[in-house]
């Protein structure tokens, strides 16, 4: 599903221990939109890496989905460019190493 989408949306409103569909997405070189809660948080360095909205408030994720599409050649560079520094971490993190 990631290789189809344009960019992906974690929107929890609880926090998650990993947020691994945050880092499952950088690993496709997709843009992320994430609550900034839980993992996500750790694993997305805002607007550099990925983009934070407020966990809960669907005007501030609205407001940076309108972002998205207006800045989506940015945030393609962004999706590859977190690729190296998260990818080689979460893989050892599955694996069990």
């Amino acid at each position: 599903a990631y290789k189809i989408s344009n960019f992906v949306v974690s929107a929890s409103i609880e926090p998650e221990a990993f947020g691994r569909v945050s880092v499952e997405a950088q690993s496709m070189k997709r843009p992320i939109l994430a609550s900034n809660i839980g993992g996500s948080k750790e694993t997305i360095i805002d607007n550099k890496t990925g983009i934070l909205f407020e966990a809960g408030s669907s005007d501030d994720m609205s407001k940076k989905i309108i972002t998205i599409f207006l800045f989506s050649t940015i945030l393609a560079f962004s999706a590859c460019s977190s690729y190296p520094t998260w990818v080689p971490e979460w893989a050892q993190i599955s694996a069990g190493n």
